[in-house]
């Protein structure tokens, strides 16, 4: 069981982070928060549509929507 918390502030970065991907057409499938116990914290899960071959294209993809979304709306968690 999780003994760390899953704060607002990450929520809520976590549902920006996904309005974004959808926003460029990213094709999320699922995300989740997964509970790491061995570093207590918690990491945002992503999965997408689309071959596994073109996953590194689709990392980098989700960086650079990322790096745009907190440039165009620094006060929003990302």
């Amino acid at each position: 069981m999780a003994s760390g918390s899953l704060v607002r502030t990450d929520i809520d970065a976590g549902i920006n982070l996904i309005r974004a991907l959808d926003e460029k057409g990213f094709g999320v499938a699922a995300a989740l928060w997964l509970y790491n116990s061995d570093v207590d914290n918690w990491r945002m899960i992503i999965a997408y549509r689309g071959p596994r071959k073109d996953l590194e294209k689709k990392y980098l993809d989700a960086a650079t929507i990322a790096a745009d979304w907190r440039k165009a709306r620094p006060q929003e968690p990302i």
